[in-house]
């Protein structure tokens, strides 16, 4: 199974004409690009909408093809530890939803801040789900920041988004000191992702396009062209992400 760990639904762009952001669309996409299944990182998280809203319009994209999509819940540190654990009952205990997102540069807060995110990482623990974070942008979102977490919840399902965006040399040192990280593909290229194979393992990369932002064959046709062996190209298509949020491939 090809799951695409990445993706976004706006519903915004019904109202400014922009359909490439619609579910529709977006299933198409995925269609014609051979994938089955994808995750919903978040809705509304660059626009500044209520996390309740974002979840919301994830859920209606969820419930309109429950064969399709998987929702993440967006999430927002800054609004405290209760409003979180709140929201966090409702998407995922409630909804079933099965993972969080944290966005770090959107929401103005440091990746690893003990009083926001250290609650977060726990509550995401109790209730046995990743938590895929925003990087690649300084100071608040970079992969050293995760990977603090990570040697201080050594237990945790941690994700590094975009493997760092251009910061990828450092998400690929953090996941090499810790062995819980996962990195995530999307906006890298060949080189980056050759060097992430070769000195994290296939084991814990995980695809994802960030599409609509960026078109999905893109980064399965790097995966799959690559001289990996067919079990490893397997495990970074679907197998890990699937493994981490309880799904079977």
């Amino acid at each position: 199974m090809i799951i695409d760990d990445h993706i976004h639904v706006h519903d915004w762009s019904y109202h400014d004409g922009q359909p490439e952001y619609e579910v529709e669309h977006v299933i198409g996409q995925l269609d014609a690009c051979g994938i089955d299944m994808a995750i919903i990182e978040d809705s509304l998280a660059y626009v500044g909408f209520a996390q309740e809203h974002s979840n919301d319009e994830t859920k209606k994209a969820v419930e309109a093809y429950p064969d399709r999509l998987i929702g993440f819940a967006n999430i927002k540190p800054q609004l405290g530890p209760k409003a979180c654990r709140e929201e966090i009952e409702r998407t995922i205990g409630g909804w079933a939803f099965r993972g969080i997102k944290l966005h770090p540069v959107v929401d103005q807060f440091p990746a690893n801040d003990s009083d926001l995110v250290f609650p977060i990482v726990e509550m995401a623990m109790e209730f046995d789900v990743p938590i895929w974070f925003h990087t690649g942008h300084q100071p608040f979102a970079t992969p050293t920041l995760v990977g603090d977490l990570a040697s201080r919840f050594p237990d945790a399902k941690l994700i590094v988004g975009h493997m760092g965006h251009g910061l990828f040399y450092d998400a690929i040192m953090a996941a090499r000191r810790h062995p819980s990280l996962f990195l995530e593909i999307s906006q890298q290229g060949g080189h980056s992702f050759r060097v992430a194979c070769k000195e994290v393992g296939a084991h814990r990369l995980i695809f994802g396009s960030d599409a609509p932002y960026a078109n999905p064959a893109v980064i399965k046709r790097m995966v799959e062209g690559s001289s990996l062996p067919d079990d490893e190209k397997a495990m970074i298509m679907g197998g890990n992400i699937a493994s981490l949020i309880g799904l079977s491939s």
